[in-house]
């Protein structure tokens, strides 16, 4: 059984259907809808879908993994003009095999919801790519039919059809390739994109604005309301040619020049121009070769894109201009040039060919059209002030008519080019209560205005705008932008991760092909790096290197791209390759005005490294990593959870000195941050407390033997109850350790059982206490009191889910040995000691409980046994003391036990008889 295929793999592994069992929450639900625009059918009552799908011709087979026929027999009634039949059957394991017999030209699109958990199939008529109508076919405009029919020897030229100046955005967009018909017939109002009660808490609320402050959002392009003029212009503009009659050789080569540019042959049509012009340097057909050649050089460029080519070709018909003035074809002309400058981002070229128009041909038809384009342009070249002038001046042009409201539309989209974005929304407020009637024409009023609030930092107001985008303009190629932003906006606001990914698996599916859909699948699947496989890790990286050059022209695409993917591998641990390609941007890209997130993003890594070699058991490769760095990418930072951090580093390896330094360090910086940063810190979990570096001050404070100092810090720590569970028992150890080391035993003792007495955390983690307290009262030869406190920690120890440090139970199992012996208890003493050996003999020091158990074999007079436990110590390097002692022993039992025989043998002094 194969997983619901679809263009990109990866992706699919966001979803609750990729792995485990099938859970029914309740018994399956089918509803079905037939809508407007298509047949909507709705599963419910599983907590994931899982299936398959094949196509044919007229019929969709859906192969259900979990699904029985029973559960959904119900669809074999459905009765819908788009659907001829519906057939349920047992498949593969019996699961149900669903076949939907379509109506011709219509198809089923496939797709998941997460809130509720749904899987839904839309039917819906699928919209043939539009074919391309040649001008000339349609209906001419009476005004200027001969004003732009350039009937130029035999030439046949194209007539422009009727005017469109408002784009109809509400209809499909020929570009967009959907995967679905309409909008999801569920939620007609989209209230899925609705921030609701529940959806957030105060808390996510708060990380979320924070975060908000440290990524990285792309600059949605500026949707542009387009004039189809402009278009058909560009694409059908070149004249098409008949061959003029005649039997001369010149009649003949004019013929196979035309024939040959009619095949599309153009680069012979240039080669055989030589042989002509050498044939024929003066002919009568000058007029229809110029315009031939001009034409020929344009249709290579649209076909090679060739830039020589593009600019021959503007080059010649600007000469056709100068050289035939008045030619019937000149407006036209001079439009094309225009159009052809604008389309390609040569907004100068653009500029003076539309002035130049406006100027010399101010009798053109296209007059209002060249004035609107002058406007773009100008607004293109940052000349707003000029682009708003002009288009004031169409709007209060009596003649305009329906070009004034074109003017009026594109108004905002002057003060959003340069970023005015509170200008932008007042105008676009405007034109809305000006011109109702235009709005559904104006998909740029919508999605320019919810760009604009975003940028303000109006989020509410932006995600409303952006639902009133995708209500109105459902089929719009900027969808993919929109509930891309949705997704965006909801990370802002702290809404549940769920909500997040189901906005941009949505925008994924239905705008799949488009650049917003790109973006949310980046975020989809960035976010699963560190559960991802690295063949899958591979793959996603590669897919994202393949398609996101199509997109480079977006503001900020490719820092986005970058920054997300060393995102997504730092959070995969792969440290190198984020800090590499962070590091590469940063030195690249020198003027870049996201330099300083970049910095904050590779500083963030080596802190990550470092903590996780830290936490790896590894503190000198965090140390390492730190001194790496030091004197480039972390000289002259504040940052005092990094500098914590290199100060544990060093105190697992004893550095006490190092230590000190980098904790002291660590106080000063956080003393110098402001109120805000204190907030950001205390959100994202950074920097350590005062207290919390306070107690490891007065940790190396101690190790360093400087007592006055461990008090003062001991001191210093105001909010003690706020420390971590293991922090307030090393807070009590440190407290008695000091007090007996100032040789005040009863407050050592106090701490330590104040400590226990309060304590409410874990029990494990006063282990280290009781040991200390088993110490203290076996010191002072107090071992009934002593015994109980060791025997709590090895108790403890038997717990499998209580950790407890092997130091902490070794200690304790020979402190337990000692005070047996005190006591007398010869046989636990030596149980403790052989508990001692058996579990921690083979990796640690054991020379003094060797000596030990040996002794009390030797008090025994057990010597053969003593003599067998201590004759490890002969081969310990590190007992050396301890043997010295044992072969004392045995040296003297030997020579007592000679002594004793012959004290035994020798006769009483003196005789007696």
């Amino acid at each position: 059984m194969s997983w619901t295929k679809v263009p990109m793999v990866t992706i699919f592994s966001a979803l609750t259907f990729f792995g485990g069992n099938l859970l029914a929450q309740e018994d399956v639900q089918v509803e079905t809808k037939s809508l407007k625009d298509a047949t909507h059918i709705t599963f419910t009552g599983h907590d994931e879908w899982r299936y398959d799908i094949s196509r044919a011709p007229r019929s969709v087979n859906v192969q259900f993994n979990g699904l029985k026929p029973d559960d959904v027999s119900e669809l074999t009634d459905l009765k819908d003009a788009r659907v001829k039949s519906v057939t349920v059957k047992e498949g593969n394991n019996g699961d149900a095999l669903v076949t939907f017999t379509l109506a011709p030209g219509q198809n089923l699109f496939d797709y998941q919801t997460d809130q509720p958990v749904n899987l839904v199939f839309d039917i819906f008529k699928e919209e043939k790519k539009p074919t391309k109508v040649s001008l000339s076919k349609k209906k001419p405009i009476q005004k200027i039919k001969a004003a732009i029919a350039r009937n130029v020897a035999s030439i046949e030229h194209p007539e422009l059809g009727e005017q469109q100046p408002l784009l109809n955005s509400s209809s499909a967009d020929p570009r967009l390739q959907l995967k679905f018909g309409i909008f999801d017939g569920g939620d007609q109002n989209m209230n899925r994109f609705k921030i609701l009660d529940g959806d957030s808490t105060p808390a996510t609320q708060e990380l979320g604005a924070i975060q908000r402050e440290h990524n990285l959002y792309i600059h949605f392009p500026l949707l542009v309301l387009e004039r189809p003029f402009l278009k058909n212009i560009i694409d059908d503009g070149a004249m098409k040619y008949t061959a003029p009659p005649g039997k001369s050789d010149e009649d003949m080569q004019v013929q196979l020049l035309i024939k040959l540019y009619n095949e599309g042959k153009y680069a012979v049509v240039l080669r055989t121009f030589k042989f002509f012009e050498e044939s024929f340097p003066k002919t009568k057909y000058e007029k229809t070769l110029d315009f031939l050649k001009a034409d020929t050089y344009f249709r290579l460029w649209q076909q090679d894109h060739n830039q020589n080519d593009f600019d021959t070709a503007m080059t010649r018909y600007k000469e056709l201009l100068n050289k035939y003035p008045t030619d019937e074809t000149r407006f036209h002309t001079l439009m094309f040039i225009g159009a052809n400058y604008l389309e390609v981002g040569n907004y100068l070229g653009a500029l003076a060919t539309f002035q130049v128009g406006i100027e010399k041909y101010s009798d053109s038809p296209f007059i209002f059209e060249m004035k609107l384009a002058e406007a773009e342009v100008l607004n293109q070249l940052n000349k707003s002030d000029a682009a708003l002038d002009t288009l004031t001046k169409i709007q209060s042009d009596p003649k305009a008519n329906t070009y004034g409201a074109d003017a009026e539309l594109r108004r905002g989209d002057i003060y959003f080019h340069k970023k005015d974005y509170a200008g932008a929304v007042k105008e676009y407020k405007e034109t809305m209560q000006k011109l109702p009637e235009h709005m559904i024409d104006a998909p740029n009023i919508y999605f320019n205005t919810a760009e604009a609030e975003f940028w303000m930092g109006d989020y509410k107001a932006s995600l409303e705008s952006y639902r009133d985008f995708l209500q109105k303009f459902p089929n719009h190629s900027f969808g993919g932008y929109a509930m891309t932003r949705i997704g965006e906006i909801f990370e802002m606001m702290g809404v549940n991760p769920q909500k997040v990914t189901g906005s941009y698996l949505e925008s994924y599916y239905r705008y799949h092909g488009t650049p917003g859909a790109f973006i949310a699948k980046l975020y989809v699947n960035t976010k699963r790096f560190p559960q991802m496989k690295e063949k899958e890790v591979e793959a996603v990286k590669n897919e994202i290197n393949d398609e996101a050059p199509k997109y480079v022209k977006i503001e900020d695409m490719d820092p986005f791209v970058v920054l997300s993917l060393a995102r997504a591998n730092l959070s995969r641990g792969s440290f190198k390759i984020a800090l590499d390609s962070l590091v590469k941007y940063y030195q690249k890209n020198i003027l870049s005005p996201h330099l300083p997130l970049f910095k904050e993003y590779i500083v963030q890594t080596i802190k990550q490294e470092m903590n996780h070699n830290y936490d790896d058991g590894s503190a000198l490769k965090a140390v390492e990593t730190y001194l790496s760095y030091k004197d480039s990418w972390l000289k002259n930072i504040n940052q005092p959870d990094l500098l914590y951090r290199l100060g544990q580093a060093y105190e697992s390896l004893n550095l006490v000195e190092d230590a000190t330094q980098a904790y002291t360090e660590a106080m000063t910086g956080l003393n110098r941050l402001t109120p805000d940063d204190l907030k950001t810190a205390k959100a994202l979990k950074q920097n350590p407390s005062q207290d919390e570096i306070y107690l490891r001050l007065a940790a190396t404070s101690l190790k360093d033997e400087n007592l006055k100092k461990t008090a003062q810090y001991l001191s210093e720590i105001k909010n003690p109850e706020i420390l971590s569970e293991s922090e307030k028992v090393e807070r009590g150890l440190i407290l008695s350790s000091l007090a007996e080391k100032e040789e005040r035993t009863d407050l050592a003792m106090l701490a330590l059982k104040d400590l226990n007495e309060h304590w409410k955390g874990k029990p494990g983690l006063l282990a280290d206490a009781w040991l200390r307290i088993g110490r203290l009262e076996a010191r002072d030869e107090n071992y009934t009191k002593a015994l109980p406190w060791v025997v709590k920690v090895l108790s403890a120890a038997e717990n499998p889910e209580t950790k407890i440090k092997d130091e902490t139970v070794k200690a304790s199992l020979e402190l337990t040995g000692d005070i047996h012996g005190h006591l007398g208890q010869t046989q636990q003493a030596i149980d403790s000691y052989k508990m001692y050996l058996d579990r921690f003999g083979a990796n640690s020091p054991t020379a003094s409980v060797k000596y030990k158990l040996g002794k009390i074999y030797f008090d025994q007079k057990d010597l053969r046994t003593a003599s067998e436990v201590w004759s490890g110590l002969k081969t310990d390097e590190k007992a050396k003391v301890w043997a010295k002692m044992a072969d004392e022993n045995l040296s003297q039992a030997k020579w007592d036990s000679k002594y004793d025989r012959y004290l035994q043998k020798r006769e009483p002094a003196g005789g007696g008889k």
